[in-house]
């Protein structure tokens, strides 16, 4: 059994869940990064500029997932490093590479 206040609150998201929405926005990004990695090598590009290397033996027999944010971190080390509290658009087509930078970002917004 519920109690009556657990009742009220379910009461209220019933009337209410439809109208209810946050929108969810940022600030236009200061800077775009796009990166890519591959078993051979990585890349990462800002602007006209670009960066990349070769994979070394390590690297390349790690998961391709390892490798994207690797691209990324050397990205960001390249050409964000002086970029403090700027917004920075990261272009990455690796979905768990996606996921676990938005899930690091989460993580720094709590603090």
């Amino acid at each position: 059994m519920l109690s009556p206040q657990a009742l009220d609150e379910l009461e209220w998201w019933a009337n209410n869940v439809i109208d209810c929405y946050n929108i969810l926005s940022r600030e236009s990004p200061n800077h775009t990064l796009t990166t890519d990695a591959s078993m051979n090598g990585r890349g990462a590009v800002s602007g006209t500029r670009s960066s990349g290397g070769l994979s070394t033996a390590y690297e390349a027999i790690n998961h391709m997932s390892y490798l994207e944010l690797l691209a990324v971190f050397l990205g960001l080390q390249t050409f964000c490093h002086s970029h403090c509290h700027k917004h920075t658009r990261l272009m990455i087509d690796n979905t768990t590479a996606v996921a676990v930078i938005n899930h690091i970002e989460h993580v720094i917004q709590m603090f």
